[in-house]
C-alpha cells in the first residue's frame, strides 16, 4: 500500500467515525443479552473476574460482557451495538498484558475462527480461539475491517445492529477450539 492509499483510508475512517459519532443514539443503545450456558460439555460454569481493562470497557455504554470458567477454559462474551467498541482481539490481548506468538484464520463448521497461540503473564502458554455473532448469526468472515465496515454502514444508515465476540481460551488447543464449537453450536442458530 502506498503513503498515499494509506493517507487516503485514514482520513476516510476518521470522517467516517465522525459522521458516525455525530448521528443520533438510538434510545435502546443496550445490547440484546446473549447468555453463557449455564454448562458446557459437562462442566458447570463458574462466574470469572474480569480484568482491568475488562472492567473499564464493561462499564461503557452499549457494552454487555460476561466471563465463565468452564473447567480449565475461560470464556468471554462481549456484545456490542453499532461500532464504537469494535476492535481486533489483539488490542484486547495486549491490554491484559499477553504476548501475541501465532495469528491464524481456521474455518469451523458455523463460521470462521481467530486462533492465537498467546503467551500469558507469568510466561504460560495458551490458546485463544474468537468467533464472531451478528444478530445471533455466526459470522463468515474473521476480518476485523470487515466487521467494522459492515458494522459502520448500518450505522450510518440508522439501523446499527448488535454484535457478539465469543472467546475462549485454554491451555489445551483441542478443548478451547471444540468448546467454541460447542458454544457457536448453542448460541447461533443455523442457517
Amino acid at each position: 500500500m502506498t503513503l498515499r492509499a494509506l493517507v487516503l483510508l485514514l482520513v476516510t475512517c476518521a470522517v467516517l467515525r465522525h459522521a458516525i459519532d455525530a448521528r443520533p443514539r438510538p434510545a435502546t443503545s443496550v445490547p440484546a443479552r446473549i447468555a453463557l450456558p449455564s454448562a458446557l460439555d459437562g462442566e458447570r460454569g463458574r462466574t470469572a473476574p474480569l480484568a482491568p481493562s475488562e472492567r473499564l470497557l464493561a462499564a461503557r455504554e452499549g457494552v454487555s460482557l460476561s466471563r465463565l470458567d468452564y473447567g480449565q477454559s475461560r470464556v468471554a462474551l462481549t456484545t456490542t451495538i453499532g461500532v464504537k467498541e469494535l476492535h481486533p482481539p489483539e488490542a484486547c490481548l495486549r491490554a491484559a498484558g499477553n504476548e501475541i506468538v501465532t495469528r491464524h484464520e481456521e474455518p469451523l463448521p458455523l463460521g470462521c475462527a481467530l486462533r492465537y497461540e498467546v503467551r500469558r503473564p507469568g510466561g504460560a502458554a495458551a490458546w485463544l480461539y474468537v468467533a464472531y455473532l451478528e444478530e445471533g448469526r455466526a459470522g463468515a468472515s474473521c476480518s476485523s475491517l470487515a466487521r467494522l465496515g459492515r458494522a459502520a454502514l448500518r450505522q450510518l444508515a440508522g439501523r446499527p445492529r448488535v454484535t457478539a465476540s465469543l472467546e475462549v481460551m485454554d491451555r489445551d488447543r483441542r478443548r478451547a477450539r471444540e468448546r467454541l464449537n460447542a458454544l457457536l453450536a448453542a448460541l447461533a442458530p443455523r442457517a
